[in-house]
């Protein structure tokens, strides 16, 4: 996905939570729900751009959901994923 899509992917989606557009800096693994020991269902390679949602923690770890063109899951902390340029 451009650039331009995601930043009107970022627009749609935006509605009651805050989407950030951010760049994996390595590879990451997703996971199905917010819980370190859940399935992982892909994995997201360095310089992929996705989009990072809400914040929240289970089992004292900290998970941050995540949506990009492989699907949508969660991340656990930490994220290795910097701001990509021209986000906010």
């Amino acid at each position: 996905m451009n650039k331009t899509k995601w930043f009107f992917a970022f627009l749609l989606l935006g509605c009651g939570q805050t989407w950030m557009p951010q760049t994996a800096t390595k590879q990451v693994d997703v996971y199905k729900n917010a819980d370190e020991k859940d399935q992982i269902i892909f994995s997201v390679d360095q310089g992929t751009t996705c989009l990072l949602g809400k914040e929240t923690i289970v089992k004292a770890y900290k998970h941050r959901q995540i949506k990009c063109d492989k699907g949508e899951g969660w991340v656990v902390y930490p994220y290795h994923f910097k701001k990509t340029k021209n986000s906010s």
